[in-house]
């Protein structure tokens, strides 16, 4: 962090630069580890390396992944939350 004089506060990206530096070096090594386990993570590639078609595909099959696992997790909550509603009315 830079200190400027009549800024009251420091300024420049060092947190956050070391920040991203920890999470892409974070992401690398689940990445590695996850491959070794033989179940390789689906990763989102620069339009520069896989082409715009490639990236294209990728972000549709992305967001149909995460369709499901969000209707997948609405249906825990929701059951969860009946759970906990069924219970709350025996104790009354």
């Amino acid at each position: 962090m830079i200190k400027i004089p009549n800024i009251e506060t420091p300024v420049s990206p060092g947190s956050a630069v070391g920040g991203v530096l920890i999470i892409n070096t974070t992401k690398a090594e689940v990445a590695r580890l996850l491959t070794i386990a033989g179940q390789p993570p689906k990763v989102l590639s620069s339009a520069a390396i896989v082409g715009q078609k490639g990236l294209f595909s990728y972000l549709k099959a992305l967001m149909m992944n995460m369709r499901i696992a969000w209707q997948h997790y609405i249906h825990l909550e929701k059951s969860r939350f009946l759970l906990f509603i069924n219970k709350y009315k025996r104790i009354q």
